[in-house]
């Protein structure tokens, strides 16, 4: 009995030498070693994958924002060049009406148009001048290019212009070629109408028509309209003609009042 515990006492203490000197020899010894330097690898892939893709998403949020502002700043000039030609066309349109106002001597104003109408039977615009400014009803609207209508109605600091265009407008016109008298009218449907054109005289599409003064309402000698259709038969007295205004009116900004 004492011999078999002796043996196995001699065992368990020689194991332990071995053991310990093992442990001398290569240090602690570690059973999960293996395990902690895989787990720390993987560990230092992933935070190493981490970062790479960090500073990867910081970049593109980076030339996100260095876009944002690029296309701001075109946005930004773009409207400045908008601007600028907008000027440009501004200053253009001024000086051509200053030029105007000094060989026209009937002028009275030039006003800016701030409305226009909206319904298609009606041809009027608003301009902001108005008898505070020595505007009447019935005086001459016009531009450089030609006539655009008359006051219709005149209030302390606007008025209200009725286009040739309008059928309600007339006025005595004459051919600029043949020098025959004849009365332009609108259509309604933004163009004009050439009445009371004898027949005897040949119409040309293109022929200019100018105010005549002999309706003692508009000036004589503005441009009105051009000839751009002639009808009818022989058997009639008067030829059928159709104009248009010289003056693009859709397009107006400003425009000069005059006295006859």
């Amino acid at each position: 009995m004492f011999t078999r515990h002796f043996r196995l006492y001699l065992t368990v203490a020689l194991l332990s030498a071995i053991l310990m000197t093992f442990q001398s020899a290569r240090g602690p010894f570690k059973p999960f070693a293996f395990f902690a330097r895989g787990i720390n690898n993987i560990n230092n892939t992933i935070t190493l994958t981490f970062s790479s893709i960090a500073g990867t998403m910081r970049a593109i949020g980076q030339d996100m924002d260095d876009m944002a502002r690029t296309r701001a700043e075109i946005r930004d000039l773009k409207l400045r060049l908008m601007d600028h030609n907008e000027l440009k066309k501004e200053n253009m349109r001024l000086r051509e009406m200053l030029a105007f106002k000094i060989s026209e001597p009937r002028q009275v104003a030039v006003a800016k148009v701030i409305s226009r109408s909206a319904l298609t039977w009606s041809s009027s615009m608003m301009i902001d001048m108005g008898t505070s400014d020595g505007v009447k009803k019935d005086m001459a609207v016009i531009t450089p290019d030609g006539l655009v209508g008359k006051i219709l109605d005149a209030r302390l600091y606007y008025s209200v212009v009725l286009l040739i265009t309008d059928s309600r407008f007339s006025a005595a016109v004459r051919l600029h070629g043949t020098r025959e008298d004849a009365v332009l009218t609108g259509d309604g449907s933004g163009g004009c109408v050439i009445k009371y054109l004898n027949r005897g005289y040949h119409v040309n599409e293109g022929d200019t028509v100018l105010t005549s003064g002999l309706d003692a309402l508009f000036p004589n000698g503005i441009p009105a309209a051009r000839v751009i259709a002639t009808s009818g038969t022989e058997k009639e007295l008067f030829h059928t003609v159709e104009a248009m205004p010289l003056a693009g009116l859709d397009t107006l900004e400003e425009v000069i009042v005059v006295e006859r």
